[in-house]
Order: structure tokens, then sequence, then C-alpha cells
């Protein structure tokens, strides 16, 4: 009888450790399909159709490429407000770090951006574009 309730109490603590962790599964997959949805912003009608959104739950942008120069080893873009479309900067990129990505298409380039930290453009390389002021135009303009 001993062993009866043995059996029949691991077998309730084995199907509870189940159930937790097919819950966890669950809570785990549920939060990655909510932030997938935040990140699926409508694009604002004067953004171009070529820029991407980045940006985390509290803010992100729309960023567009308009130059890529080799010469001067920068990149020009424009970066515009995620919640109206505004346009919040226009500044060229230093690429002089990471100069390899000079000869990327501008698709690849905007697919790769991380995060804009403190006016710098970090894309997933880790490769950092400084921005180089003045900022031509836009609301962060200086």
């Amino acid at each position: 009888m001993e062993n009866q309730m043995k059996t029949m109490l691991k077998s309730k603590t084995d199907t509870m450790k189940k159930s937790m962790l097919a819950l966890a599964v669950a809570i785990v997959l549920t939060g990655c399909h909510q932030n997938d949805t935040k990140k699926m912003k409508k694009l604002p009608a004067n953004v171009p159709v070529t820029a991407v959104w980045k940006g985390g739950a509290d803010e992100g942008f729309w960023f567009d490429i308009l130059d890529i120069s080799s010469q001067k080893n920068t990149i020009r873009f424009r970066l515009y407000d995620d919640f109206d479309g505004q346009l919040a900067l226009e500044a060229d990129f230093s690429a002089t770090s990471c100069q390899d990505i000079l000869a990327w298409p501008k698709q690849k380039i905007l697919a790769d951006i991380f995060v804009l930290e403190d006016y710098d453009i970090i894309l997933n390389n880790d490769c950092h574009l400084t921005i180089i002021r003045p900022i031509l135009d836009g609301r962060m303009k200086e």
C-alpha cells in the first residue's frame, strides 16, 4: 500500500512538473509574440516605404538611408519618429570603424541596425556608426 501511495504521489508530482513547464513555455512564447507585435509598427504616410522600424517597447524610429559614400566613409540616414512619422534626424554617420559595411546593400544595413544610442547607430555586428555634427535636419537638430 505504501508503494502504491509513493507511485501515485510521484505520478502526480511528475504531472504537476510537466504542467508547470508547459505553463512557463506558454508564458515565454506569449511574451515573445507580444514583443514581436510591438515591433510591427504601421508605416506612417510620410515615411518612405524603404524605411525600417527599430526600437523597443517605449520608443523607436523609422530608419532610412539616403546615401552611402565610400569616399567619405559615411552613410547618410534619415530617422523618423515612430508615432507620427515626423523627421527626427537627418545626418551623416561615420563608418570608419567598420568600413566593410559601406559595400553592403542599403536594406542589409537597415536590417542589421540594433539601436540608436547617444546619437550613434549600433549594428548587430557591434559596428558603431558615429554621428557627424552638425545634424543636418529634423527635430533633434541642435
